[in-house]
């Protein structure tokens, strides 16, 4: 887990060394009607709702085999 403070916004990244997944199956983060399909890490809907609950944007990179970075900005 790394925070970064530049000024104003600031930023949380938390990234883990799974098996990462394609972009299709991040849709549940933006979209609460989406089906979470991801069976394995950090819990999708988790990060959703904390994002939610504390009003900031989410991104991700995930790389196939490499793992997954998320990214939210405060």
């Amino acid at each position: 887990m790394e925070s970064l403070a530049v000024e104003q916004p600031n930023f949380l990244s938390v990234t883990d060394n799974g098996k990462g997944a394609s972009q299709d199956q991040f849709k549940a983060l933006y979209d609460e009607k989406e089906v979470v399909g991801i069976k394995s890490g950090l819990g999708l809907h988790l990060i959703r709702d904390l994002a939610k609950a504390i009003d900031c944007e989410i991104s991700v990179d995930s790389k196939i085999g490499m793992g997954t970075t998320f990214i939210l900005k405060l």
